[in-house]
């Protein structure tokens, strides 16, 4: 490195001296500004800046000079950080806009506190000059908060020796290159940059002709909150270099973590150090248009489990509630799930935030993964209104469950985005989220989700408050959609097609119009059985652009929440909702059939996400982190059914058997029951051996420190 800036420094001595009438101008001994001593220096003289903070956004005015701090003459990189240009967020801090050569050249500054719509650190536009040895940090922009090379910089701005740090932008938090652009950068490290929207490290315009070319360069922990943490582009050629390899690792964003390619042509990245050996979608986006040469890997990849807690540590190895690792992204980052080997990352009870134990936001999924909590008022997943929360792009056989979604803050489903994929959320709360646009809780674009056991409580949005969904075939069972906020659509909003299907659904009290079709595009329709609808068909709005298919069973009437001022929205005893659902039926296209075997005589569910006794359907008790109680099998059942249960030590468990009205049907005690997997097999036979009936039961595990509740269902 030392011998690398030598080069450099000789490099402009030795253009200096080649002038025979060059002139070095001292800042502020000659001259008492930077901006004062461009102005009076002519092409190839020198303006020499002493230490200090400067406050000024300098301009070079088309002059092929040197700028640079006493580390020109010195090779000392402590006036670096002592020799300051402070843009006073007043605009670029330095601009090159009037075709300065690689001759006008900047080195050896802290570049800082620049705000701009187009290069808030550095902005070069029509014009290559050389940087180098330069600090570009806490600068912002519209596009490019650290460096803008663009607007016909078609001779390739040189770029060497610089950090790029704590950036941001919406588009290329630490550097955007456009419009025919073609800079070269060698040995610079650009971390810690934001984008709101694409390329946390670096973002090019993929419909331009824009080639940045990358030698021995760093992209790590930048962050965009849609597209390409680490890169976003079209041409990532950028990334082969085998003799200069680049480094690129631990990137965030919803897709594309370090990667993110708008072109369907296949892209060899050659890098010394990648976050991951074998990346995945995670890293990048679309991963079948990548191949890889990669020599480290900063993460170990795992094909198993993962177990995840705000107490663990992302050192351990995941692999048990032992051992767990501390935040979902790195879980989701270390995974190698498939089609064959479908994978599950357990969360335990707790906050997880950004404040609480590092959680980076929004959380980006892969196909084929469970993510489950434990427990939908155990487990919160909370953004603090800094980020969406969870992202889904282009992934299939997903599913979310036992888990509180809340104050997530974004321009699209500030909750939950989810694009072209095929989603199964169940037992979540969804609540106070914010959407400057569309899908205050949720936005489904394109996409097939199933919603079931689901509470989208109290969430904001334009259009959408509670959903958002547009040309997506929608499935909710079991759904509760109250006191959300829009200016159209409140409840649900539809869009270009959109068709959703509700069973056993309330929808209530949402601001404006429960649902709302919008008047272009498309045509929509919504099917709704068995539902409470405040209003009533009354309650859709149509604008004539779609149908709805009222079916049998739906109700318009209050159904007594217990307490919606403090977010209780379970039933009160007496609700109409109680006992008005509907529990064994097919969908035959729009057409809800009932199946009408006398066995299933008398099983009722209730309406909305929870039963009226007080528990949520699927998911209400207290889980800590280190047992589980899992779904029993089979279910339904005509016989008998296995409730199978993991336990981390040895202990006495307690199991319960509740009918729908809450009264225990059968009660076993099991002393010190074995460490690990166990199993207990209820043949639907009460304490006195009577076989029960038919319907809705509830299986409870008990121990010390720990309950849990789930449901099954006998058929005779």
């Amino acid at each position: 490195m030392k011998k690398l800036n030598f080069i450099v420094i000789l490099a402009i001595l030795l253009f200096s001296n080649n002038l025979a009438f060059a002139t070095i101008i001292n800042v502020p001994a000659d001259q008492p500004t930077i901006q004062a001593g461009i102005n009076a220096a002519i092409d190839g003289d020198t303006v020499l800046v002493d230490t200090g903070r400067y406050y000024e956004n300098i301009n070079y005015n088309g002059k092929n000079i040197v700028v640079g701090s006493l580390f020109l003459t010195t090779q000392d990189t402590s006036y670096i950080p002592q020799t300051i240009i402070d843009g006073n967020q007043n605009g670029s801090v330095v601009k090159f806009s009037n075709c300065e050569d690689s001759t006008a050249i900047l080195c050896g500054f802290t570049i800082t506190n620049g705000q701009a719509i187009l290069g808030g650190g550095i902005a070069c536009h029509n014009s290559y000059p050389s940087l180098w040895n330069l600090i570009v940090t806490a600068n912002t922009a519209a596009n490019g908060g650290g460096i803008l090379c663009g607007h016909y910089s078609v001779f390739n701005p040189n770029i060497n020796f610089v950090m790029i740090t704590n950036n941001s932008a919406d588009y290329g938090g630490g550097i955007c290159v456009d419009y025919n652009s073609n800079p070269n950068f060698m040995n610079v490290i650009i971390s810690n940059n934001s984008a709101n929207f694409d390329g946390g490290g670096i973002y090019t315009w993929s419909s331009y002709n824009t080639t940045p070319r990358l030698k021995n360069v760093t992209i790590s922990k930048n962050f965009a909150g849609e597209r390409g943490g680490g890169f976003y582009g079209g041409d990532l050629i950028t990334l082969i270099d085998n003799d200069n390899r680049c480094n690129i690792y631990l990137n965030h964003a919803g897709c594309g973590n370090d990667l993110y390619s708008s072109f369907s042509f296949n892209i060899n990245v050659i890098v010394d150090t990648f976050t991951v050996m074998n990346p995945t979608m995670y890293h990048a986006y679309p991963i079948e248009n990548f191949t890889f040469d990669i020599l480290h890997g900063k993460q170990t990849q795992v094909n198993s489990d993962l177990y995840v807690s705000p107490n663990g540590n992302n050192s351990n190895s995941g692999l048990s509630w032992n051992d767990p690792l501390k935040t979902i992204a790195f879980a989701m980052s270390k995974i190698l799930p498939d089609s064959l080997n479908p994978h599950t990352i357990h969360l335990s009870y707790g906050i997880y935030s950004l404040q609480t134990n590092d959680e980076i936001f929004p959380i980006s999924c892969l196909s084929y993964i469970t993510l489950k909590g434990s427990g939908e008022n155990e487990t919160i997943l909370d953004a603090n209104h800094q980020s969406r929360i969870v992202y889904f792009r282009d992934v299939k056989y997903v599913t979310i469950e036992k888990v509180t979604i809340i104050n997530g803050l974004s321009m699209y489903g500030a909750g939950i985005y989810c694009y072209l994929s095929t989603l199964s959320l169940e037992n979540i709360i969804i609540s106070s989220n914010e959407s400057y646009f569309s899908g205050g809780g949720i936005f489904f674009g394109n996409s097939n989700p199933s919603l079931i056991n689901v509470a989208i409580i109290s969430n904001s949005a334009s259009k959408g408050g509670g959903i958002y969904c547009k040309d997506s075939n929608l499935i909710l069972k079991n759904v509760t959609i109250a006191d959300n906020s829009a200016n159209n659509g409140t409840g649900i909003y539809c869009s270009n097609g959109a068709n959703p299907k509700l069973v056993n659904t309330i929808l209530w009290n949402n601001s404006l119009q429960e649902i709302y079709f919008n008047n272009s595009f498309a045509a929509n329709s919504i099917t709704i059985a068995y539902s409470d609808i405040h209003n009533g068909e009354n309650g859709i709005v149509t604008n004539n652009n779609g149908t709805i298919n009222w079916l049998e069973g739906n109700l318009d009437a209050d159904p007594l929440f217990v307490d919606t001022l403090n977010g209780n929205f379970h039933l009160q005893e007496g609700s109409p909702c109680i006992d008005a659902g509907i529990a064994y039926f097919v969908w035959q296209g729009d057409t809800l059939v009932n199946i009408p075997d006398s066995a299933y005589y008398g099983i009722a569910p209730d309406m909305g996400a929870y039963e009226w006794w007080g528990y949520g359907i699927d998911e209400p008790g207290q889980s800590p982190n280190d047992i589980m109680l899992y779904q029993s099998y089979p279910n339904p059942f005509n016989q008998s059914t296995t409730i199978q249960y993991y336990l981390p030590k040895s202990c006495d468990v307690e199991i319960r058997i509740y009918n729908i009205k809450g009264q225990l049907v059968k009660r076993c005690q099991v002393q010190n029951t074995k460490c690990g997997m166990n199993d207990f097999e209820w043949n639907g036979k009460d304490k006195n051996g009577n076989q029960v009936s038919s319907g809705i039961y509830f299986y409870q595990i008990i121990t010390n420190d720990y309950k849990e509740i789930r449901k099954c269902i006998l058929l005779k």
